[in-house]
């Protein structure tokens, strides 16, 4: 959904200045921050959220929301799975489920039907879809 802001030349005549969602992923995709490598930029709100891609383990979807879970905790950031899963590497992340993404850097085990991802210390395991699980177990071979 974009949003415009507009100035009046006269009561009939409007013409958009700019769109608020371009200038807010051009100004992501421009950031110096955002641009070092390993770095992504999430807006989230009113503020960006800078994470590096190698200390995340996984992204649990809710919805309108996620839950990025990473070595030194975790962020809830409202975006959706696509739209995180286009900023992501695709060589480092996996999508494995239409709730779940992880780091195929991280995974500690898995079978043909869950996977065992180690989160602050904790474990996790996440289901793998039907849909995907050869993708994956050729991926995991081929690495």
């Amino acid at each position: 959904m974009s949003v415009y802001l507009y100035y009046e030349t006269n009561f009939i005549q409007k013409k958009p200045i700019y769109n608020l969602t371009n200038t807010k992923l051009n100004f992501v995709m421009n950031n110096s921050l955002a641009s070092k490598e390993n770095i992504i930029c999430i807006p989230s709100g009113k503020k960006n959220i800078y994470l590096n891609t190698e200390e995340i383990i996984y992204i649990e979807g809710l919805k309108d929301y996620v839950i990025i879970r990473h070595e030194k905790g975790r962020e809830v950031i409202h975006c959706t799975m696509k739209g995180l899963v286009e900023m992501l590497p695709t060589e480092s992340f996996f999508r494995i489920h239409r709730s779940y993404i992880i780091a195929l850097k991280k995974v500690l085990k898995f079978s043909s039907s869950e996977i065992e991802m180690s989160a602050n210390g904790k474990v996790a395991q996440l289901p793998i879809s039907i849909k995907v699980k050869n993708e994956f177990m050729e991926l995991i071979k081929n690495r």
